[in-house]
């Protein structure tokens, strides 16, 4: 009996030990795994918030940086418009005092169109935007509400009353004066398709590759014995063919072609008609600035010419290119 009683007592304390061993082992490998899973968990946690932190903070610089910008552009632009408003308000009131006390007289107009090529630039693309397609109008008739002219002048407007032909002449649409009309006047167009056909590829030419504007603001018209070599209307250019016909007879001016790349002719025009008509041109887009004819007029045309003579010279070196190319 007593030896069983001390193998049961023994067997206990095994049990006991068993016990206690298990639990260590327990502790020590699963739920210390358990814990460094958690720890890295947390190191993980924390590493992404930091991460998210510094984003948030970079976006809020760059932002912060975007508005300062669109802070100052607005402010830039903000200045250019006044300085505009300023020039263009002084050069009206030099044109008043002008004509109430002479040529000698007024106030010293603000020069900052006249100093800052950026503003003066800015402003002349402002007036080529607003050149217009002309919506092939019927007709074109007088414009009784502006004020006589008391000289002839380049673009006398109120003495036009045109109508449309059925010619277009390298997708410029045709008109005629309607006097001319009642007596074939638009035959021109037939007879003179050579001479017409230089003066529409000139005025495109001029248009695009040297003033950035699309051939459909430009329009022939024919109107025999007219004072004008064009005229603004609305932003829609008109430009006389007959102007251009006496022009050939007085200066004798020859044309030369070349083979385009649709295989068409592409007639070069001398320097000295590509040159006349860019100062035409130059006049009309002044136009779309003002319409009178007075001291601001005279500072829109000198602003076109010096802004565009650099293209022009470009596009005559072009046409000359062409001309040894072929």
């Amino acid at each position: 009996a007593m030896e069983g009683a001390v193998r049961a007592a023994l067997a206990v304390q095994d049990k006991k030990k068993a016990s206690k061993s298990f639990k260590s082992w327990f502790s020590k490998s699963v739920l210390g795994r358990t814990s460094s899973r958690d720890l890295q968990q947390d190191m993980q946690a924390e590493q992404l918030a930091a991460l998210q932190q510094r984003q948030q903070l970079a976006q809020s610089a760059v932002f912060k940086q975007q508005e300062a910008l669109a802070k100052q552009q607005q402010l830039l632009e903000q200045e250019q418009q006044q300085q505009q408003a300023a020039a263009q308000a002084r050069a009206q009131e030099e044109g008043q005092g002008a004509q109430a006390g002479g040529s000698g007289s007024g106030k010293r107009s603000d020069n900052s169109l006249l100093v800052n090529r950026d503003l003066r630039k800015q402003a002349m693309l402002q007036g080529l935007s607003r050149c217009r397609d002309g919506q092939n109008v019927q007709n074109i008739a007088q414009d009784r509400q502006q004020v006589p002219v008391p000289s002839t002048m380049m673009d006398d407007l109120h003495e036009h009353d045109l109508v449309r032909t059925e010619f277009s002449i390298e997708g410029l649409t045709c008109y005629v004066e309607r006097s001319d009309a009642a007596q074939g006047g638009a035959d021109i167009f037939r007879n003179h398709s050579f001479e017409a056909t230089v003066f529409a590829q000139m005025l495109v030419g001029l248009a695009g590759s040297v003033f950035g504007l699309g051939s459909e603001v430009c329009h022939i018209y024919y109107h025999f014995e007219g004072t004008t070599a064009a005229f603004n209307r609305g932003g829609a250019l008109y430009f006389n063919l007959d102007v251009f016909l006496a022009q050939i007879r007085t200066q004798g001016w020859r044309f030369k072609s070349v083979v385009g790349e649709d295989l068409r002719p592409v007639f070069v025009p001398p320097k000295e008609a590509v040159v006349d008509w860019f100062g035409v041109f130059c006049h009309e887009c002044s136009h779309n600035h003002i319409g009178q004819h007075d001291a601001e007029f005279a500072n829109w045309m000198m602003s076109y010419f010096t802004g565009y003579l650099e293209l022009l010279n470009a596009h005559l070196e072009q046409n000359e290119q062409r001309l040894d190319r072929s």
